[in-house]
């Protein structure tokens, strides 16, 4: 088994979330009940519309980015998914199709999978330096990967 996402999943998945949305968080909350001290191109009213909407949106694109990535191993009789919490293992039969994306400096893989799985019809990672290079090790594995993507 060979891991083929990125070590700093754990860190992008649940450490940087975490933190964001309590320190942002905690910041929209504060702002919400107390009048922040602005001075005169803003009101108070203001600031505490652009620090909540600062907050929302940026929860919601970590959301987007991040949140929904999971931990990927490959192996020769299929690959592992894991969200630090629960680990499933899926047969190459099972999927549909893959496609690789650049996503800001990592590249985003999407296993499309025939029917929902656990962690839902669309498993998203982010490829680790492992990825290519494990496929370019194992010829048989990527072929595998290629024959249940073309059964579609």
């Amino acid at each position: 088994m060979q891991p083929v996402s990125t070590r700093w999943t754990l860190l992008l998945k649940i450490i940087l979330p975490t933190v964001w949305i309590c320190f942002f968080g905690a910041i929209a909350i504060l702002s919400i009940f107390y009048d922040p001290q602005v001075t005169e191109p803003f009101s108070p009213l203001t600031a505490k519309i652009l620090i909540i909407s600062f907050s929302c949106s940026s929860i919601g694109l970590i959301y987007l980015l991040f949140m929904r990535i999971k931990w990927v191993a490959l192996a020769p009789d299929g690959f592992y998914v894991s969200n630090f919490f629960k680990s499933y293992k899926y047969t190459y039969d099972s999927l549909q199709s893959i496609q690789e994306e650049k996503v800001l400096f990592w590249k985003r893989i999407t296993f499309q999978l025939h029917s929902s799985g656990t962690f839902g019809k669309k498993l998203f990672f982010i490829a680790g330096y492992q990825w290519e290079h494990y496929l370019e090790k194992n010829p048989d594995i990527m072929q595998a990967i290629v024959d249940a993507t073309n059964q579609s």
